[in-house]
């Protein structure tokens, strides 16, 4: 673990101030807020209205929280930019944020800790630093659901490739997955991308070269517009 937490902390230097996603081993290694998974709160008072079929307290905080996503999904239609989305947040969410855990804190001491709700409740309380994380950012979404829907594929298929044969094969393994999901987080078709990637690769003669060729530094029309055989044959030429 020590070992992830030293490459987290490489990968995240210089890049968004919030990092998004489950609380690990040495999360607090990175000293700053990390954005946890608000969609856990939300269905832990979910089920607790469920149980109780409806109680009025945990019904009004299912609302609230309601209410926090009405906004964003409004948001997110209205197609706003991230200082957009921060100015929506500061204007209506943060003061249901407030209210949400001040009623939280009224009924905290009414509640066995060992009840659902008293759970709940208590769940909530201990996250609440990490759950105010997106009311600071526009960048943040309420949720990691972005997050967790992007390592799915993967953690479903994890089976298949649960044994890659030596300590060289899991990391070019682990290569290849980060460069597929990535082009994906980037709007490029995976197949094309690698193909575009593996054709060029070869020809880098620099470390800079070949950071071109990541992801997020490809324009998605020219790896749709590549040409394999045009490629072969200009090679050919040259050679």
């Amino acid at each position: 673990m020590q070992r992830f937490t030293d490459r987290t902390l490489r990968m995240l230097a210089g890049r968004s101030p919030h990092p998004c996603g489950r609380l690990l081993c040495g999360h607090r290694r990175l000293r700053r807020p990390v954005a946890v998974r608000g969609g856990n709160t939300r269905r832990k008072f979910v089920e607790v209205m469920k149980l109780t079929k409806g109680e009025s307290f945990t019904s009004l905080i299912v609302e609230e929280i309601r209410k926090l996503y009405a906004i964003e999904a409004r948001s997110r239609e209205k197609v706003y930019p991230p200082d957009k989305i921060q100015e929506t947040r500061n204007e209506y969410s943060t003061k249901i944020v407030d209210r949400i855990f001040e009623r939280l804190k009224s009924k905290r001491d009414q509640i066995p800790e060992r009840q659902p709700l008293g759970e709940a409740i208590r769940y909530a309380q201990r996250q609440e630093t990490k759950l105010r994380v997106f009311l600071t950012n526009g960048h943040v979404p309420i949720d990691t659901n972005a997050v967790e829907n992007a390592i799915r594929p993967f953690v479903v298929g994890r089976k298949n490739w649960l044994f890659s044969g030596s300590p060289r094969g899991a990391d070019s393994s682990a290569l290849i997955y980060s460069l597929i999901e990535t082009a994906k987080a980037n709007d490029l078709e995976p197949w094309m991308y690698l193909r575009y990637l593996f054709a060029k690769l070869p020809l880098c003669k620099s470390d800079d070269e070949m950071r071109a060729l990541l992801p997020h530094r490809v324009e998605r029309a020219t790896v749709e517009n590549f040409d394999p055989n045009a490629h072969r044959s200009g090679l050919r030429a040259v050679t």
